[in-house]
């Protein structure tokens, strides 16, 4: 009972909204990415930041409770193992869930269920926001499906999976109303210690959601001090500094790391430059995908997209938000001269504004990381996502307020509202260009069997606690690929085997990154003592980026101090040469 109170005002009346909310929510999800549930084990995207993920997914599993301080997983970056920790990653609490259903269901299977899961819980919270707002059901269903279902879940999908994982943002908006309001934040209310779970919550989860989110606060709480409500800048600060000393928590692997290493200036490298491009420019806000549904709007952003940067087309608010932020700053303006009162629009379109002013090309956010060196936020263009929340939920809001006393209509409106927005924010997959989108999904199936049979072979093959060599070598993180093979491809293997070590995975600018590329260019003849030394019980090839008959070379060389033999996975493109 105690419980029930802090999920107030939601209530079993509710519960109809919020379960055709989620069902819509899973419906569209597995419609547009034509992955039914039956299917969830395969992967519909396997390559380049994607793969990461799955990486990092299987990394999670293996390493148990100590993914939440990085930890070093043994099984990676061999001979020394990989250790993750060189730049502050708050996401660790997140992957420790991805890593337990990565346990349960695999690594692929785990990953979508975890995207999936994201999803369904970024409606849910958004639907609790809309009902404390005093937002009805059904308006409050509409904007938890939207904002759920987002342009931008699409384009960050997978590949960016830490930046999908965004069900807390709408929280935000709470502590901003709140400790704008009248009333204000006060210390030892049900409100602040809402605030302050809030919070926290926000500390664990992307930095940049977490920065935009108390970048806000902040003004908010500067602007309440003008006013002279100590007693609310009190308790904004404490809100604050409490999901400070959660990132810092979630962080102290990486101080520990540098202050007992010192610092990887080459782990991630990020420029002003970046800072750049990847800028929110708002004209974005309303230009679509050139995969949109609607043929026109696909036109319209295939004509954009030559001259598009950063991370187009992501940021489009949708037909829904792109129709609702306007109508917010038209109300604010219109309150300024007293024509409507200020209430929630007025307060979405100062934050708005502030957001703009902070994340495009020139703003605050690139001033200040120029100014000091410091670079850590380099894709601002993220904030649209705020943005469209902010958006959504006044579109509720007018829905709710006009159809206040009748319900039923408002049902109707919301309901077809929502089945045109999902359907209009989703990506037509055919749009892509190339092959057709199923048989896309045909190759990725195959080359995935594929790797899930070789890795039986290497798990048969290789005894536990031994290593593999992976050529050709590749940097970690963002090493750009090699010549013929995709960044992260090495992790192909490490998601498919069960006790196998590998040499990928070691942190770049740390000792232990030199290993691979030292024995990539020492002659088998010497390099075979050396890997045997540190546990190593062969080598694996991507074939494509080298011949089998370079591989067929080198095994030769190799066989002249230790004999040896050759396997190759059921589509060709690996080949291990293990020690007889």
């Amino acid at each position: 009972m105690k419980f029930a109170r802090w999920l107030r005002p939601l209530r079993r009346a509710d519960l109809p909204a919020m379960g055709l909310m989620v069902v819509a929510v899973m419906a569209t999800w597995f419609v547009t990415y034509r992955l039914w549930p039956w299917e969830l084990s395969t992967p519909f995207e396997y390559s380049q930041d994607a793969m990461f993920q799955l990486g990092a997914a299987r990394a999670a599993a293996d390493r148990g409770l100590s993914a939440l301080w990085g930890g070093v997983d043994l099984r990676l970056g061999a001979p020394a193992g990989a250790r993750w920790a060189d730049f502050p990653f708050s996401e660790d609490a997140m992957y420790l869930g991805v890593g337990v259903l990565s346990r349960i269901f695999g690594a692929v299977a785990g990953l979508n269920l975890a995207y999936l899961g994201t999803c369904v819980l970024a409606a849910l919270t958004m639907f609790y926001v809309g009902r404390t707002l005093r937002i009805s059901a059904a308006a409050s269903a509409l904007a938890g499906a939207l904002f759920a279902m987002a342009p931008y879940v699409y384009w960050r999908n997978l590949h960016h999976f830490n930046l999908t994982v965004y069900w807390p943002l709408s929280l935000s908006f709470l502590l901003w109303l709140w400790a704008g309001g009248r009333l204000g934040l006060r210390m030892g209310t049900r409100r602040f210690k809402l605030a302050l779970g809030f919070s926290a919550l926000l500390a664990v989860h992307s930095i940049y959601y977490f920065n935009y989110a108390m970048q806000v606060l902040l003004v908010i709480g500067v602007l309440q001090a003008f006013r002279r409500k100590w007693p609310v800048v009190k308790a904004i600060v404490a809100v604050m500094a409490f999901g400070a000393l959660m990132f810092v928590l979630v962080n102290a692997d990486t101080f520990y790391l540098v202050a007992t290493k010192g610092p990887n200036l080459e782990a991630v490298h990020r420029s002003i430059d970046d800072v750049v491009r990847f800028g929110l420019r708002p004209m974005e806000l309303w230009i679509p995908s050139p995969l949109h549904r609607l043929d026109v709007f696909a036109k319209w952003g295939t004509q954009y997209r030559p001259f598009g940067t950063g991370e187009f087309p992501s940021m489009f608010l949708g037909v829904v938000g792109g129709v609702g932020f306007p109508l917010v700053l038209i109300h604010a303006v219109m309150s300024l001269f007293g024509m409507r009162k200020p209430g929630l629009a007025a307060r979405f379109a100062f934050a708005s504004l502030w957001l703009v002013v902070l994340a495009v090309p020139g703003g605050l956010l690139q001033a200040f990381q120029q100014l000091t060196g410091f670079i850590v936020f380099r894709s601002n263009n993220r904030v649209s996502l705020l943005i469209l929340g902010m958006a959504l939920l006044y579109v509720a809001r007018l829905l709710s307020a006009k159809w206040s006393r009748a319900p039923l209509q408002l049902a109707v409106v919301a309901a077809v509202l929502g089945v045109f927005g999902l359907w209009e924010q989703s990506v037509n997959l055919d749009k892509l260009g190339g092959e057709p989108y199923a048989s896309v999904r045909v190759n990725i199936a195959r080359q995935n069997l594929s790797d899930i049979e070789f890795g039986k072979v290497l798990d048969r093959e290789v005894p536990e606690g031994a290593a593999l060599i992976q050529f050709p070598p590749m940097a970690f993180p963002e090493g750009n690929g090699a010549p013929g093979m995709a960044d992260y491809e090495h992790f192909r293997l490490y998601i498919h085997t069960e006790h196998v070590r590998f040499s990928y995975g070691a942190m770049k600018g740390r000792p232990e990154a030199a290993f691979n590329f030292k024995l990539w260019s020492t002659p088998p003849i010497d390099a075979v003592p050396i890997l045997e030394a540190n546990g190593f019980k062969g080598a694996v090839f991507r074939l494509g980026a080298i011949s089998l008959q370079q591989v067929q070379g080198w095994a030769a060389q190799a066989a002249t101090v230790k004999p040896n033999h050759i396997v190759t996975s059921p589509l060709g493109d690996w080949a291990a040469v293990i020690w007889n």
